[in-house]
């Protein structure tokens, strides 16, 4: 774990920041004025901390009426539905894979759940197939923003998609290898970055964790903002193969999401040939059959090539402290040795 410090001016610049943001709400739903907003947070979280520094530091409070409702992981889907149908919120905003979760819950039940006009995730990587059921099963505008406690504001996506204007005002962003060299647009490597506005705690040339690519074209939009054409999640949890190659998590979890009955799913690699798929499901299939199924879709996702798929039904799928759920969970070392876990 680290601690990172923050002066107040680079708070508040951060907040000023956030006009980008609002634009984009303002290009998508035609105003920002009575929105309702539902938040999907863990309670004590990043957001908890900026918005009582704002109460304690601002003339004018965060938010006059005080903090939105929210969402916490840590509750059941059933309540969080009720919640949800109650509020009737028009954006729902934070942790999407949750979201998309309790979207597919209410679906396998059968249970009507109130879809708002759009969804904006951030803090973790959303999977395709987790977009794809809020956008096309549910007729939810997906956007993302790319924040972090190391740098508040790092990009947000645009009312046209496809990428992440970078705040350029508020960090350096590159991307490099795995010996730190510079990549050009195009080519996906780590993401690199320096906060240009925090004097408390001083990063510079940062390696973030996170993987990703910069476009080579300009945002149809018009903007002027570099921008990230790609976030593939964490650099050390991707799927890798045994001729070396990376399986994005886009193909495998679509796959894994098709079979009948599944409701939320960790992909652990524990060896080049070996891993542990943890789901929860509705009961569609019988839990020997949902095994095999899974077995079979993973195989079939990673070019039908012979790996040991072993499936760990659970009741639930839990995040981890800050909140984030971790779709893949690689515990291979970059030199593609198994790292043991010795707990």
């Amino acid at each position: 774990a680290k601690r990172i410090w923050w002066d107040r001016a680079a708070v508040f610049r951060a907040r000023a920041a956030g006009v980008h943001q609002r634009r984009v709400l303002a290009d998508l739903l035609g105003t920002t004025r009575g929105i309702r907003m539902l938040a999907a947070v863990r309670p004590g979280g990043t957001a908890d901390d900026v918005r009582a520094f704002h109460d304690a530091h601002s003339w004018l409070p965060d938010r006059p009426l005080g903090a939105p409702p929210a969402l916490s992981p840590a509750d059941d889907f059933a309540r969080n539905l009720e919640l949800v149908n109650h509020l009737r919120p028009d954006v729902v905003a934070g942790f999407g894979s949750y979201v998309a979760a309790l979207y597919r819950w209410a679906r396998t039940r059968g249970r009507t759940i109130h879809a708002p006009r759009l969804l904006v995730h951030g803090g973790e990587q959303l999977p395709a197939a987790d977009a794809e059921l809020l956008e096309a099963g549910c007729g939810i505008v997906v956007r993302s923003t790319y924040q972090a406690c190391e740098a508040l504001r790092i990009g947000f996506e645009c009312a046209h998609g496809g990428g992440l204007h970078l705040q350029a005002d508020q960090i350096a962003l590159r991307i490099a290898d795995a010996s730190g060299r510079t990549l050009p647009p195009g080519e996906h490597g780590r993401i690199v970055l320096s906060n240009l506005t925090n004097r408390a705690t001083v990063l510079l040339n940062y390696a973030i964790g996170d993987a990703g690519a910069l476009s080579e074209a300009p945002c149809a939009c018009g903007r002027t903002l570099p921008v990230l054409a790609s976030l593939d999640g964490r650099a050390d949890d991707l799927v890798r193969l045994p001729n070396g190659e990376v399986a994005h998590d886009s193909v495998l979890l679509s796959r894994l999401y098709a079979v009948p009955g599944v409701v939320r799913l960790q992909l652990v690699q524990e060896d080049v040939d070996r891993f542990t798929v943890r789901v929860t499901h509705a009961g569609a299939l019988a839990d020997e059959e949902l095994r095999a199924r899974l077995a079979h879709a993973l195989a079939g996702a990673l070019g039908g090539r012979r790996v040991h798929a072993a499936v760990d039904i659970r009741e639930t799928l839990e995040s981890d402290a800050s909140g984030k759920f971790r779709t893949v969970v690689s515990r291979l070392r970059d030199d593609g040795a198994a790292v043991r876990d010795v707990r």
